[in-house]
């Protein structure tokens, strides 16, 4: 844990409240986006506390329904981030296969390319047997 991300919990805890961003950023001068996580990185708050609209909260001070809320909206996006991605996927697969023959009404899409019996041989051939 770095310095700054012990010295935001700390104060959280002391405050026992919800903490706007705002209030985080000109007492500890970090950027905004520093609060929260980034890509594969965790933001100094990501382990520490819960996030709402209101600001942050420390994890050990938070209600229980606080606590649920955010682990439900939290879930929630999750589960909405991979059906997106496989819906994706699955546009993407249908986007790139190959097209089936076109569908004829006397069934000729049912014949070989190539004839493999002696009748279709003969009928290429223009014989008669």
């Amino acid at each position: 844990m770095t310095t700054a991300e012990s010295s935001i919990e700390d104060y959280l805890r002391k405050q026992r409240r919800w903490v706007p961003a705002r209030e985080l950023m000109e007492r500890f001068g970090v950027p905004e986006r520093a609060l929260r996580a980034v890509g594969d990185q965790p933001g100094l708050c990501t382990r520490i506390a819960i996030s709402s609209k209101h600001g942050f909260k420390h994890i050990a001070v938070a209600t229980d329904a606080e606590f649920k809320h955010f682990y439900r909206a939290g879930r929630k996006h999750a589960i909405g981030e991979m059906v997106r991605l496989r819906d994706m996927q699955r546009r993407r697969s249908r986007m790139l296969k190959k097209a089936s023959p076109p569908m004829t009404r006397d069934g000729q899409f049912l014949l070989e390319a190539h004839p493999t019996s002696e009748f279709q041989k003969s009928d290429m051939a223009g014989g008669s047997f």
